[in-house]
Order: structure tokens, then sequence, then C-alpha cells
């Protein structure tokens, strides 16, 4: 019976596993690091993902040979909006999602080429991979001539290095500012008309293609069978919508990883920018509606860090012995600047209301329900979202007491998915009957909360616009 190997490059780590007929044969997970400068650029080391996969590998090797000998397929589920230069020796950095370093460039453009949001129908800013090529043509001239191709998500690295082959996914491709959404194809006569190599673009596939097939010499270093097909795969945003069991439109989940998400399907792309984005749905026609937070898990991680010597059970203990609240403190998370509910990429945190009675047990509490604010904030983005009964996948999902707070903040049922770190990946695999049920635990909210969180989710959306132009 064969194998699925699933590969996830996510934002601090690449996760492998193993599925045998929907069945959990075996998971690992490699951390990855992230450089930041202080010009606001954040990149990663392309390399270092694919050293990540022979780990796993390897670590699979002494301990799963028969299950990676019957492996059959592989595909894919990775961070997205990254711009990767493929086919350039030694490999340079890739620019991630994160990076806005690209403000002037995505200027230009729009000055260029008019509105492109009837096209693209998202904004397009200094985080646009459109707007980051340009940067590496106008600043890197001799790379960007180098370069064969280019890959959108971390994922299409480990493709090209696997088979050879530049490909994205339609659902990555969506995220670019290069994709026209409704016609489903790159936008070359604009890239053309600011003096982007359309060229150097890859194929376009949907999520359950075939990309190409696994190199003999690599399948010896990575102790797999040659030959095996390797999948396009999607995403993360379009393996997790997969992963969360959403089957029709006007559907609703959540992910909570370092950053995190609301998305739903639906069929009609917006006729206006909102903050949103929206995306081509990796397997099938529609979209999906994305409204993306860049602080999520990685505020809870930056308080850990700060307060509880990086301790993230122990932030999560003590914030527990805190009432809902936090006696009237209130964080905004923007740490990193924000794409959402706020699209500022220089905005900054703020905790508020402090006094020498302030405890660490209410700090802790205010950065977990600061960042269920801003989903609340984010949610009403996107319409009138009724859904009471909501999908929740993610690392942060295994934070009983953030669940709680999120659960009573957004006033909704949430449905947590177990090994939720790993169910973008299983979203990704082809077997039939491969996800597991989709509830793992339910979390109701508390009626008794109500009130302080209304009264404290109208105080938090006032912050920013107080505070911005300090």
């Amino acid at each position: 019976m064969s194998v699925t190997l699933v590969l996830d490059v996510g934002s601090t780590s690449v996760k492998g596993i193993l599925l045998k007929k929907g069945v959990l044969c075996a998971s690992k997970s490699v951390e990855i690091s992230t450089k930041r400068n202080t010009k606001g650029e954040v990149t990663q080391q392309p390399e270092d993902w694919w050293k990540a996969v022979q780990a796993i590998c390897d670590h699979w090797k002494t301990e799963k040979t028969a299950l990676l000998q019957q492996v059959a397929n592989i595909t894919f589920s990775g961070q997205m909006q990254d711009v990767i230069m493929l086919g350039v020796n030694p490999v340079p950095p890739a620019i991630l999602y994160s990076d806005g370093r690209a403000e002037a460039e995505a200027a230009f453009i729009e000055c260029t080429c008019g509105p492109l949001f009837s096209s693209i129908r998202n904004e397009l800013d200094g985080t646009a991979p459109f707007a980051k090529m340009l940067w590496l043509a106008r600043h890197k001239p001799a790379l960007y001539h180098t370069c064969q191709a280019f890959g959108f998500s971390a994922k299409d690295y480990l493709i090209y290095q696997m088979t050879g082959r530049a490909t994205t996914d339609v659902t990555t491709a969506s995220t670019t500012g290069m994709y026209h959404l409704e016609r489903g194809d790159w936008l070359r006569e604009e890239l053309q008309a600011v003096g982007i190599d359309a060229g150097k673009l890859p194929p376009l596939r949907r999520a359950d293609e075939v990309a190409g097939e696994l190199g003999e010499e690599v399948a010896q270093r990575l102790h797999l069978p040659p030959g095996i097909s390797v999948f396009v795969g999607a995403g993360d945003a379009g393996a997790t919508t997969l992963a969360a069991g959403l089957t029709a439109t006007d559907q609703m989940y959540m992910y909570l990883g370092t950053t995190g998400w609301i998305g739903y399907t639906t069929d009609v792309a917006p006729k206006k920018a909102d903050g949103t984005f929206t995306l081509a749905h990796p397997t099938k026609a529609g979209y999906i509606r994305v409204a993306p937070l860049l602080n999520v898990g990685s505020a809870v991680q930056w308080a850990a860090d700060l307060f509880f010597d990086g301790d993230v059970e122990a932030f999560n203990e003590t914030a527990q012995t805190s009432t809902p609240g936090a006696e009237g403190l209130l964080f905004l998370p923007y740490l990193g600047g924000e794409r959402c509910p706020v699209r500022d990429p220089e905005a900054k945190g703020l905790l508020v209301g402090l006094s020498y009675s302030t405890t660490k047990a209410q700090i802790a509490r205010a950065v977990l329900e600061g960042v269920a604010f801003a989903f609340r904030q984010a949610r009403e983005l996107l319409g009138d979202l009724s859904q009471e009964r909501v999908p929740v996948l993610g690392g942060g999902g295994r934070s009983p007491l953030f669940t709680q707070v999120l659960a009573e903040v957004l006033d909704v049922e949430l449905h947590v998915r177990e090994n939720s770190e790993y169910l973008a990946a299983e979203g990704m695999s082809w077997e039939a009957g491969a996800h597991t049920a989709l509830d793992s635990f339910v979390v109701k909210p508390n009626p008794a909360h109500q009130t302080v969180y209304r009264e404290s989710y109208e105080r938090f959306k006032r912050l920013y616009p107080a505070f911005s132009e300090l």
C-alpha cells in the first residue's frame, strides 16, 4: 500500500509527515532561522529548507525505512508571497512575505500600469513579489539577470531541487500581484511595461497536478524510490483551506500559527480593495478570501521571551490566573508591522493601562486578548459572516486558554483539529479518505464574559488611530 510524503515549509520550521491510507505514520519537524535587519528586510536561506528535508528523511531512514520505500508520491505546502531565485549558484536568500523593502517599486508599478485591482483583486504594496522583482532588477541587476526563473512559495524551491522544474500553484500566484485572478494567467503586459522579463515566471498549475518525477540522484539522497510523482501542492492558505474540510462556498475557518488568518470560500471576488486578499482556490474554480495577520503566535512568543524566559507553557499558565479583560490592560499586537486589520508596515505594538499594580499574569492575558481582538476586527473586514461553528488549525490551537479567549471575543464555537500543526500538510494528501474527522475538541464561548470583551474591544479599536501618528 502506497505512502504519501507531505512537506510543509513554514515560517519557523520545515515539517514532514508520512500518510498511509489517511493514517499519520510518522512526523518530524526541523527548525529554520530567519534573518531580519534594521532596514526591514526579512530573508531565509532556501538551502536551509532543503537541508531540513534531508534531515527529516535521514531521521526516518533509521526508524521508518520500510515506509520510505513505500512512498509513491510527494506533495507540499509552504509559505507564500516569497521571492526565490532559481538556477543561481550559490543560492541567494529568499525574500520573505513580510519583507516590505519594495514600497517605492510598488508605487512605480501602480503609476505605470494604472489601477491593477480590477485584475489582481488585491492591493499591491512593497510586500508583493511583483514589486520585489522590480527591486531586484533595480538594485541587484546582475543577480536578477542570472536568475533563470522565480519561485513564490518556499515549496517551489523544493520542487525545483527534486525535479529540476520551475512551477508554482495558482493560490500562491494570486498573492504575487502579477496574476489575473479571473483569467487565471500571469499579467505579462504589465510586467513588460515596468521592465520585468515575463519569461522568468514559472508555469502555473493546480495543486493536484504533477510537477515532475523525483530524480534518481535526489531520490538516493532522500532514501526514496526514484521516479515517484512530485505534485505541485499549494501555498499555505490553500493547503489549510483543504485541511479545514471546507466543501462548499461561504464557509469560514481560522489558522493560528506564527502568523495567522481568517479565510472563507466564495464564488465572488471583491469589487473594491478592503485590506483582505482574494486567492484562487487550489483545486477548483472559485476563491478563498483571506484576512491575514502578521502578529499571532509571534506576539505570544515575544511576550513569553520577555517575561517567561521563552517558556510559552508558563506564559499560558500564568495568563490563566488573570481575569477576562486583564483589569483594563490593552495590548496592540502590531510588533512587526501589520497587514490586517490595518495595513501598515511601520505599525508598532502597545501596552496601554500599565500601573504599579500590573502583574505578569495581566500582561500575558492582555497579549492573548489583543491578538483575539485583531482577529475580530479582521473578521469584520470580510463582511457579515454569521457562521456559528468555525474550524481552527495551526499550532496556536494547542493552547486551551488562547482558543477560549478567541471563542469568547469572536462569539463563535471553535472546532479545533488535533495534530493541528500538521494539518496544512495533511490537506495536501490526495489519498482517498486521507482526512481525519473535522473536530478534535470544541470550545464554546462563556456568555458571562461577553460584556467585558465587548467593552474592551470597543476600546481596542480606538488604539491604532489614536497612536499611529505619534
